[in-house]
């Protein structure tokens, strides 16, 4: 029968810190990723605030630099006049 050998106490535990350290970064990226989540929607909602606000629609922007708002206009179209 062939013995069993077993690492050192101080390698196990460098492994379970390892392994603790790795867990703990994960937990890290998802906690970073609720929180981009959570300021995306903050911002949404905080653009759609201002949008009512002024009364804007879909096709209006604003720039970021100076504020000033853009309305988007359609171009006219000239009918054909019927002869």
């Amino acid at each position: 029968m062939e013995e069993k050998k077993f690492i050192s106490e101080e390698d196990r535990l460098k492994i379970e810190l390892a392994k603790a350290k790795k867990q703990n970064a994960i937990l890290n990226a998802q906690k970073a990723i609720a929180q981009n989540e959570t300021a995306d929607i903050a911002f949404k909602y905080t653009v759609l605030q201002v949008y009512m606000k002024y009364g804007l629609s879909s096709d209006d922007s604003i720039d970021d630099n100076t504020g000033m708002i853009h309305k988007i206009v359609e171009e006219n179209t000239v009918e054909k006049k019927e002869e």
